[in-house]
């Protein structure tokens, strides 16, 4: 009689299933490519808000019937805002983890866009005003902090010129927009609607870029060790 020889095949199934989930993790998770591209994404919508409210700021502040010298001290507030957001920006990446970091600039931006929009007198129009630009600037520096990692030493100089250049595009972008906006008769608050879904798009890409990077620095870690 023929006999029948089982073979245990689950320990070997198991670690061949093992190292497909790891090289898939491999491609997706740390695949450099792909933070990358959601960097540069992050620049342009960021930068494409930026570039509005620097150039329409004062605009859409006079369409919602405040004086020229209202809306020019509005204007003051919101560069001192920047010029403070920078240093904000530094610090919390220095100190805090970076997911939250992301969390907290890109909310209070939006939360700044939306003061600005809602705002009927001139005190709480010009504290959004300068939270705007605090917060607007600070996303900026944490776009020019995080995004040099994303990139091999060889090529790092050339992979943050090109997001850079991604975001200028964005700077042109911007103001266009706001202004074809505003022609169509949709106001201040149809400008601000309009930026808010490409900031969250931002925040979204950053954080992915942050988190697909922690493998790999754990990686990197294990390997040296």
């Amino acid at each position: 009689m023929a006999q029948t020889v089982e073979v245990d095949v689950g320990p070997r199934v198991d670690r061949h299933q093992g190292l497909l989930a790891h090289a898939v993790r491999d491609h997706i998770l740390l695949d450099p490519r792909h933070r990358q591209r959601a960097g540069r994404l992050g620049y342009f919508f960021t930068l494409t808000v930026m570039y509005m409210l620097l150039n329409w700021l004062p605009s859409l502040l006079l369409e919602q019937g405040f004086s020229k010298p209202q809306a020019s001290l509005v204007q003051v507030l919101f560069n001192i805002g920047g010029a403070l957001g920078s240093l904000l920006g530094g610090l919390l990446l220095d100190r805090c983890n970076g997911i939250k970091v992301v969390l907290f600039v890109y909310a209070g931006l939006l939360a700044a866009l939306a003061g600005v929009g809602l705002s009927l007198g001139i005190v709480p129009m010009a504290v959004a005003g300068f939270a705007a630009g605090l917060f607007v600037m600070a996303a900026q520096l944490v776009l020019y902090a995080l995004a040099p990692p994303s990139y091999p030493t060889s090529v790092r100089a050339t992979g943050v010129g090109a997001a850079v250049a991604i975001g200028r595009l964005g700077s042109v972008t911007g103001p266009l927009a706001a202004g074809q906006i505003l022609a169509a008769g949709a106001g201040t608050t149809g400008v601000l609607l309009a930026a808010s879904p490409g900031l969250v798009i931002a925040a979204l890409t950053i954080i992915g870029v942050i988190a697909r990077a922690a493998p790999l620095n754990v990686s990197m870690k294990n390997a040296k060790a």
